[in-house]
């Protein structure tokens, strides 16, 4: 891929990102609705970011690396051309931290917010939202 498609990828992305961190300092006065949504297109700004690391460093970034390793350059990760996500993203509209895990297999991942009680599991606003979907 062209470096100017991914400059233009980028743009879109970081247009994304700006339009959901200006509603960050309206995190407390968000309906339960606007705050899945809110963790469902944040989500999906992660999933790009973990997938451009994966692209330019030739391997998905381990747990201890995210969201921190998407924003500044970790250790032993040759290629990286990021920052990938923006400065400070990694909490939810609950204010918890973004779930991310490891698959069984080398090439797979899971990220999720475990909803409005921070809790795996749960029904209703407390279910968890996985990769951007219910």
């Amino acid at each position: 891929m062209g470096r100017g498609v991914t400059v233009l990828r980028y743009c879109g992305i970081a247009g994304v990102v700006c339009l959901c961190s200006c509603s960050c300092s309206r995190f407390a006065q968000l309906t339960p609705q606007e705050k899945v949504a809110k963790a469902k297109a944040d989500l999906v700004v992660l999933q790009h970011g973990i997938d451009q690391f994966r692209l330019d460093c030739d391997r998905y970034p381990t747990v201890a690396e995210v969201p921190r390793g998407l924003i500044v350059e970790p250790p032993k990760a040759s290629g990286w051309h990021g920052p990938y996500l923006p400065t400070g993203f990694g909490v939810d509209p609950w204010g918890n931290q973004y779930h991310y895990e490891r698959g069984y297999e080398n090439w797979s991942y899971i990220i999720k917010s475990f909803g409005a009680d921070g809790k795996p599991g749960g029904r209703g606003f407390d279910a968890d939202i996985v990769d951007g979907t219910d």
